[in-house]
């Protein structure tokens, strides 16, 4: 599975080689860190998973900011079928 996204930032241009930090939470509650996505020059970003159980999956993705820039996170939820 992947999920895709894109960091933005107002003002001056994000630094380049940010990573973010990701983490996953099952339907049971367990969560895991995952390896961290890093952003492309674009602001781009990919996590590529395997979750192991199905039903909701929740993914939170965090940057933390940096001395121009305020920290930033997001969630998304998917639903593991197969």
């Amino acid at each position: 599975m992947e999920i895709t996204g894109k960091l933005t930032g107002q003002g001056r241009a994000l630094p380049s080689g940010i990573s973010l930090k990701v983490t996953r939470t099952d339907r049971f509650g367990t969560t895991g860190e995952l390896t961290s996505a890093t952003v492309a020059a674009d602001g781009t970003f990919r996590i590529k998973d395997l979750p192991s159980k199905r039903g909701r999956t929740l993914y939170a993705v965090s940057y933390e900011g940096d001395a121009l820039h305020e920290g930033s996170s997001a969630q998304a939820t998917v639903q593991i079928t197969a």
